[in-house]
């Protein structure tokens, strides 16, 4: 049989006798690998849809947008990017429109909001690269020849479940502009622009915000930025804003790079876990093998062979774990997307197909790190003479083999360094991590030495076996040490990452709360004609409510934009006349100017907030007597201010504030004949009778629902996905500490058997043994959960007061450290540590100890 056959069928029958150490090396890089799939998967896939082309979230090099908008301004931008563009200074640029009346808009009813229609203004849109329509035949180009078409991102039809030639209906947040549009094209758009709609420029009537877009000649943005600005006085403060393509993709890696790090920098800590493991779990099998490696040495097989057949044990145990952690990862990965899909995420176009890249670097890196890891012990089967290993004695390095050990450590360090590297793509953060690790472990080495000399010099003198474990542990602390690290580190690790989930938990449930108000739905109607407003008031449902009548005005109106009608009475408080009556108009006044805006005070003065004595005749507002002038139907109506009010703080809670405009009474806003308003009916409905009243008001034309219900449900939504996220993610964390802690209890008693047929043949009966046993591990346990609770107690203090300063960025959160829930995960710890304690060790106490002292 040849050294090869003999290798392959060595590895099978000894992966057979390890059983649970196998099985330990196998869940070891089944979590590595997991983490890594996961872990990387989400990070590329976040990557995907939030890191865009800066050009395409920009719409060219630069961004142009005068602070205010009016024709004249909009005249000198356009005519200084002409003037640039033949000095050769830009390539090319065009321009967009919003309307200024009505910035946000409703994609159908109900089915989404902040939708942002913009007006095709120039046929030079888009710039070249920035965005292109995907729909055949379709262009830009044809919303001009289309009437009432429109072009929109396929995130945003996916949303609102539209296909090509459907019509659909966007709507002003107010109710008062309503437009139909036919879906004609789809276009790609990154997700600066994603909620926007693109329509004819002469869709929306009245004044218009302008957008400008312009390819640059070089890269100088602060030349382009001071000629375009020096068009307007230099006396006038801010008057146009910019934004270019650096500064886009700064703000981008500013957010991105962080968060992507971080989590694939705990795809490290995953790693770090499963490479502990796999080196704990091996330094076992050679404890357990140290006659066969003796006899096999003895009969010829030299070192590499050796070292051959234990790596090659590794490998095949390791691609199992590999292979099932890949598989467990991409479940996980897609479980984290589904979380995070939801609301307005829903958006952002996430690949949730397999990533094979990162499928090949998991099973890549967690094999390799398997492999590396298991060297360093399997590197001391070098110095293992025959005669040691025949006489089942411990291995004796001398100076030389010594400082063999610690170059081979260092090896595997610098190695691991480029593993993190790799994964975290930085160079910080990579050596961060492992630079971290080895002097936590180095640190709480040497603490724990000495915690563990202190506390075990205490003297216990009970004559049986309680003093000799006692006595056991003092002479042989110093070799647990290692592993008691190991079991703080996973303590410390479940404290901590306790501590953040109860932080999130308890952040949600004291920002969980039902929105209390005697006004709790608002349904909004737009109305053409006459309608009948008990139609609503007496639905099935409503305890009480009242309606007001709103019409929009000419946005050139100096004081307010609307005119409500309102029964005085209905409001309960919300208006307060405080000068004249409701015969005319009333207008809102501010703080108490109202004794000086009547005909018989005109001519006093006042102190404004700058400084200066003004005459009350100066200043804007309508007083009583002044003649309001409104554009209705197209047509000037002219109506009397007879009184002044204000809006006193309201004892009850709505959803929504009375607007600012002018009131007057419903009759008289009955007698001005406007063709187009909007009711708007403020009800009180009780929960269970929301949905069969929702239902009923839904099936109304052009109408719009608000409602407590709906506005707790979408911000409780929010919290709900950032802690289920922020928990999942920290649940690898917690996964890991108890993954460590099982490792090394299971690895370290099976590793005892020796100890425990010394304590048979000393006179100790199983009973004794096993009670000795569980108060060894008892007594460390409950050291090593102390200062693991008392360490995530200052980190989480550390990080309170110092986080800002550590991690760049502020911690609005302070994290909540729980005794009560520390001492009670410290005690589920120590169980768990007995329990493991209890069960593994039944096996090698059975055993008898000439069996075990002769041959393991």
């Amino acid at each position: 049989m040849n050294k090869t056959k003999f290798f392959f069928e060595k590895t099978r029958s000894s992966i057979k006798y390890l059983g649970i150490v196998a099985a330990i090396i196998s869940l070891s890089v089944m979590f590595s690998s997991l983490c890594v799939m996961s872990l990387l998967s989400l990070s590329e896939t976040l990557r995907e849809a939030l890191d865009d082309n800066p050009r395409a979230t920009i719409g060219g090099d630069i961004t142009i947008t005068p602070m205010e908008q009016n024709e004249e301004n909009f005249n000198l931008v356009k005519n200084k990017l002409e003037e640039m563009k033949r000095d050769g200074a830009i390539k090319e640029f065009t321009y967009t429109s919003v309307p200024i009346n009505h910035r946000m808009y409703n994609l159908g009813f109900g089915k989404s909001r902040n939708i942002l229609p913009v007006g095709y203004e120039d046929n030079r849109f888009p710039l070249e690269g920035t965005k292109k329509v995907l729909t055949p035949n379709i262009s830009f180009r044809d919303l001009e020849r289309i009437q009432d078409s429109a072009i929109l991102s396929g995130n945003l039809a996916k949303r609102g479940n539209l296909q090509i030639g459907d019509t659909f209906v966007i709507y002003s947040s107010d109710m008062y502009d309503m437009h139909q549009l036919k879906l004609i094209g789809i276009t790609t758009s990154p997700l600066s622009s994603a909620t926007n709609i693109y329509v004819n420029k002469n869709l929306f009537k009245g004044e218009r915000a302008y957008t400008f877009y312009a390819d640059i000649v070089g890269d100088d943005f602060d030349k382009i930025k001071f000629r375009i600005a020096s068009i307007f006085p230099s006396d006038v403060g801010a008057t146009v804003s910019f934004w270019d393509r650096n500064q886009a993709e700064k703000d981008s890696a500013r957010g991105s790079i962080k968060v992507f790090t971080l989590i694939k920098g705990l795809s490290v800590l995953g790693l770090f876990v499963g490479s502990f493991g796999i080196a704990s779990a091996v330094n076992t099998i050679i404890l357990k093998r140290r006659k066969e490696i003796g006899i096999m040495k003895s009969i010829g097989f030299t070192k590499r062979d050796i070292s051959t057949m234990l790596l090659l044990e590794v490998a095949l145990i390791s691609i199992i774990g590999s292979v099932v952690g890949v598989s467990l990862g991409f479940i996980f990965f897609r479980y984290l997307l589904e979380i995070i899909s939801t609301g307005e995420m829903e958006i952002l176009d996430f690949n949730k197909s397999l990533n094979f890249v990162a499928i090949g670097l998991s099973l890549l890196v967690s094999i390799v790190s398997s492999v590396i890891f298991a060297y360093i012990s399997i590197s001391n089967v070098a110095e293992l003479k025959p005669t040691y290993a025949l006489k089942d004695l411990d291995i004796r390095q001398n100076k030389s083999s010594k400082n063999k050990g610690v170059l081979r450590f260092l090896m595997v360090g610098l190695l691991f360094c480029g593993i993190s590297i790799f994964l975290t793509k930085s160079l910080e953060y990579g050596l961060g991590a492992v630079g971290l690790v080895s002097i936590v472990l180095l640190l709480f080495s040497l603490l724990f030495r000495l915690i563990f000399f202190l506390i075990l010099r205490i003297p216990v003198k009970s004559h049986n076996f309680v003093e000799f474990t006692w006595d056991s542990l003092r002479q042989s602390y110093k070799k647990i040490v290692f592993a008691m690290v190991a079991i703080f580190l996973g303590m410390f690790t479940v404290n901590f990452i306790m501590i953040l989930v109860n932080t999130a938990s308890g952040e949600y449930k004291d920002r969980y709360q039902e929105v209390e108000a005697d006004t709790n739905v608002v349904v909004t109607s737009l109305v053409d004609g006459a309608t009948d407003d008990g139609k609503v008031l007496k639905m099935n449902g409503v305890d009480k409510g009242f309606v007001m009548y709103k019409a929009k005005l000419d946005e050139k109106n100096q004081s307010f934009s609307e005119i409500i009608g309102v029964d005085l009475n209905d409001l309960g408080g919300r208006l307060k006349i405080v000068a004249g009556d409701m015969s005319g108009i009333i207008t809102l006044v501010v703080g108490n100017n109202a004794e000086y805006l009547v005909e018989g005070n005109l001519g006093k003065v006042t102190e404004t907030g700058d400084g200066k004595i003004v005459s009350f005749d100066d200043i804007g507002w309508y007083k009583i007597g002044d003649t309001v002038t409104l554009l209705i139907n197209g047509e000037e109506a002219k109506m009397p201010v007879t009184g002044l009010y204000e809006m006193p703080e309201h004892k009850g809670g709505s959803i929504k504030y009375l607007p600012a405009g002018g009131f007057i009474s419903k009759e008289k806003f009955n007698s001005l004949g406007i063709n187009k308003y909007v009711k708007e009916y403020w009800l009180n409905v009780k929960e269970e009778n929301y949905q069969p009243f929702y239902e009923k008001v839904a099936k109304l034309p052009n109408t719009l629902i608000e409602s407590s219900f709906r506005i707790e449900e979408e911000m409780n939504a929010i919290l709900d996905t950032m802690v289920r996220f922020s928990i999942s993610i920290a649940s690898l964390a917690l996964l890991a500490g108890v993954i460590l802690i099982i490792i090394v209890t299971v690895l370290d008693v099976t590793s005892r058997s020796r100890d425990f047929a010394i304590y048979k043949t000393l006179g100790f009966v199983q009973k004794e043994i096993v009670w000795m046993v569980l108060l060894e591990y008892g007594v460390m346990t409950v050291i090593t959960s102390v200062f693991a609770s008392l360490m995530a107690y200052v980190a989480s203090e550390v990080i309170n007061r110092y986080g800002e300063k550590f991690f760049g960025f502020v911690i609005n959160q302070k994290l909540n450290f729980d005794f009560k829930n520390s001492i009670a995960m410290d005690l589920g710890i120590i169980i768990l540590v007995l329990v493991l304690v209890f069960l593994v060790s039944r096996k090698p106490l059975k055993v008898k100890p000439t069996e075990v002292l002769r041959y393991e």
